[in-house]
């Protein structure tokens, strides 16, 4: 059995053939697409992330230096900023007296990433006076 076509008939498959191939090109494309603005936009996260944690990080430093240090913000840094602010706030039980909350954010590009932290600025109780120390049947 033979398949004869003619022109009109060999137009209209052609027609349809690459019109296929047109959306099929167009979805990949598009897939493409979305899978670079993932990657950059995690790339991104990861970097606001680091820009956050180096603010909190500036923070402490600050802090070790001046107690009174309430914050900076927004300051430029690889291409991207940070803004930090510390707050005093009420010491967890053990001894602790000075507290702090400090909260830092980072942005670059569309990204965005906060972190908080609670430091205390005095360092740890001192232990109990030896002779305030009970013994255990194995001293």
């Amino acid at each position: 059995m033979k398949f004869f076509l003619n022109k009109s008939q060999a137009l209209i498959i052609a027609t349809f053939l690459l019109a296929l191939l047109a959306i099929l090109v167009g979805g990949v494309s598009s897939i493409w697409q979305e899978d670079a603005m993932a990657r950059r936009m995690g790339g991104e996260g990861l970097q606001a992330f680091y820009l956050a944690q180096a603010g909190a990080e500036r923070a402490k430093m600050e802090l070790n230096a001046n107690v009174n240090w309430v914050g900076v913000g927004p300051v430029t840094y690889a291409g991207g900023n940070y803004t930090v602010t510390a707050a005093v706030i009420a010491c967890p039980g053990g001894g602790y007296n000075d507290c702090r909350q400090i909260d830092s954010t980072g942005r670059i590009g569309r990204a965005f990433r906060a972190i908080q932290v609670d430091v205390t600025l005095d360092g740890p109780p001192a232990p109990p006076d030896e002779a305030q120390l009970t013994l255990g049947w194995y001293d």
